[in-house]
């Protein structure tokens, strides 16, 4: 579970001279693939700071979702995955968009009037019953918030519900391949531990 502007919540417009450190960040964040992450993000024109949120929402959130996602694939898990994407009217006017925290609002019901409109009322109402229809006893796939399986498709919560792949991002994916691992099951690891502390 992440939100697609997570790193807004930790680095603000204006906070650095992100023209001056992107480039540095980017080689520290994507190591040998900094390269094309910069290539790619160039062709899509965006603003220096939109860049920035990027590399950093993809690297420290993004990729890890998807990583722990296909671990526990992997292990047998069933689980639920989703990415909050809507932009309320007050977070697009302060340019903190779908940032760290921005969803948690919603499935607890407590918008306020200020800054919120029809369409996140709905979306609050839905993450609302969906999250009450999650314990085990619901047959799996039934709802719009459905189990992340060999499809490896999450929910999008965006203006409106959808499904998604986490390596879709070109940037995720670039970012993925500097892992060398495979998934391994933590049975395997829980079972070294308790070799290692005999």
């Amino acid at each position: 579970m992440f939100t697609h502007n997570e790193a807004r919540y930790f680095i603000k417009p204006g906070m650095l001279p992100y023209n001056e450190c992107f480039y540095g960040r980017t080689r520290v964040l994507a190591r040998s693939q900094a390269r094309a992450v910069c290539s790619e993000l160039a062709t899509l024109g965006s603003p220096m700071y939109e860049r920035f949120d990027r590399v950093y929402t993809d690297a420290v959130f993004a990729e890890p979702v998807l990583a722990t996602a296909k671990r526990l694939l992997f292990s047998g898990h069933r689980f639920h995955c989703y990415r909050f994407d809507r932009v309320s009217s007050g977070a697009a006017a302060s340019n903190f968009r779908a940032q760290h925290t921005a969803e948690l609002r919603y499935p607890f019901g407590t918008l306020t009037a200020d800054g919120y409109d029809e369409t996140d009322k709905r979306i609050s109402a839905w993450m609302q019953m969906q999250g009450s229809a999650l314990p085990a006893t619901v047959p799996p796939d039934d709802t719009d918030w459905r189990h992340y399986g060999e499809d490896e498709h999450m929910v999008l919560v965006g203006d409106e519900i959808d499904q998604g792949r986490i390596e879709d991002d070109s940037i995720v994916s670039l970012l993925h391949s500097l892992r060398t691992d495979q998934p391994s099951s933590p049975a395997g690891f829980l079972s070294l531990c308790r070799r290692l502390w005999r």
